[in-house]
């Protein structure tokens, strides 16, 4: 979906896939209580075309996580 194979994505930092923005989101949300946050709207763009996903951050020990779930973008 994303044009790299998974492992390809592992221990590797989130600005090499996502905008500084949401990097920041992200960031801030590792401070809060992710039940509260979740899910963050992620968009990435790959090939001209803009994916939308649900990413959900959680933390395993000290990884943390983000699971991108696809979702249909709303209309704000």
């Amino acid at each position: 979906m994303l044009g790299v194979e998974p492992k390809e994505l592992l221990d590797k930092p989130l600005n090499e896939l996502l905008e500084e923005e949401q990097v920041t989101a992200i960031q801030r949300c590792l401070s809060e209580d992710f039940n509260q946050i979740n899910p963050l709207p992620i968009e990435l763009t790959r090939n001209g075309s803009i994916l939308t996903f649900d990413g959900i951050v959680h933390r395993h020990g000290e990884i943390v996580i983000l699971e991108l779930e696809p979702s249909e973008p709303t209309q704000d």
